[in-house]
């Protein structure tokens, strides 16, 4: 079935709309007053994100097509450009505006899954996967967490599109499915230790089949880096708490996840990353705290035992010698 009038020329707006945004975000250094121009980016697309995630919805629940290659090549473009705008403009201003964008970059990405609705690919969806993904992060990390959640809905209904046609990918894309079913899990697992679901947390770990997917390298570093770094927060803020037993668990955790990534990649270019060797360092610090405070003679030991795990992988093994 083709698009209605009234759905096209609702594209045509969002395009518009994306245009705009592009414009201004690549003229916006020359602005008097750069903060005006980017709360009013976030109050236009905020406005216009209800309209974006009931249009996409209507599409994909009616299997709706759009015989306009012209539309579908302006639609491709302006979201890919909106995106790219956006990570750039975040990039450049990481500390003044970033929480302000965060509706422009759900925005974007919402609109290249409406473009992937109407130009369906198996490709495509696992690129558009990745950018759910990316910029749930991207909320959370600016404390937007309500937004996060509305994302979340899209998302679950994106990963159930990949679901379905899991059947017909090749090798190949069953590789890809698998990642993308990981960063899912990794995603949940973040989500729900914010809401302090410790249950549902071990459910998505279960999931997430965290050691063993880094071990046969279906979790790329990064990736094993950000939910290492979410064990690690997490055992913090139980430590700040005095929830010592639980603080315990996800300290180990971001551990194991961190020295699983080291024994299977190289060392050499982990190395060279500071923030995960910080993150190493701070959880075997903190976790070493924790067992001391706790009296617990076997934590104890098991934090030596993996103190001295690390201690026999080098390079990055100097700046933990030093630490003790």
């Amino acid at each position: 079935m083709n698009l209605s009038i009234e759905i096209l020329t609702t594209v045509v707006e969002l395009i518009n709309c994306a245009d705009k945004t592009v414009s201004v975000l690549k003229n916006i250094n020359n602005s008097d007053d750069k903060e005006f121009e980017v709360l009013c980016i976030e109050n236009r697309l905020k406005s216009l994100l209800p309209v974006l995630k009931s249009t996409e919805k209507s599409i994909r629940r009616d299997n709706l097509k759009a015989d306009k290659p012209k539309l579908l090549q302006d639609l491709e473009i302006k979201a890919s450009e909106l995106w790219n705008s956006i990570a750039i403009f975040m990039r450049d201003n990481r500390e003044e505006y970033t929480s302000s964008l965060c509706y422009a970059k759900v925005f974007a990405t919402i609109l290249l899954s409406l473009h992937e609705s109407l130009n369906p690919s198996v490709s495509r969806k696992f690129r558009i996967s990745e950018c759910f993904i990316k910029t749930f992060y991207v909320c959370l990390d600016n404390d937007q967490k309500e937004l996060a959640e509305v994302l979340k809905d899209n998302i679950d209904s994106f990963f159930n599109l990949l679901e379905n046609l899991k059947d017909e990918y090749t090798t190949e894309e069953k590789v890809k499915y698998k990642e993308a079913k990981i960063r899912l899990s990794f995603m949940n697992i973040q989500f729900s230790l914010l809401e302090k679901n410790y249950n549902l947390c071990k459910f998505y770990e279960s999931q997430a089949n965290i050691l063993e997917n880094i071990t046969d390298g279906y979790v790329k570093p990064i990736d094993g880096f950000n939910i290492a770094r979410v064990f690690y927060n997490t055992g913090l803020t139980l430590f700040n708490e005095n929830n010592l037993d639980e603080s315990y668990i996800f300290l180990k955790k971001s551990c194991f996840v961190i020295e699983k990534i080291i024994e299977h990649n190289d060392v050499k270019v982990l190395e060279k990353e500071e923030n995960f060797k910080n993150l190493r360092q701070s959880s075997l610090n903190l976790l070493i705290k924790c067992c001391i405070k706790k009296e617990d003679p076997y934590s104890i030991e098991e934090s030596q035992k993996l103190l001295n795990l690390s201690l026999k992988v080098t390079p990055l093994t100097q700046n933990i010698s030093k630490a003790y």
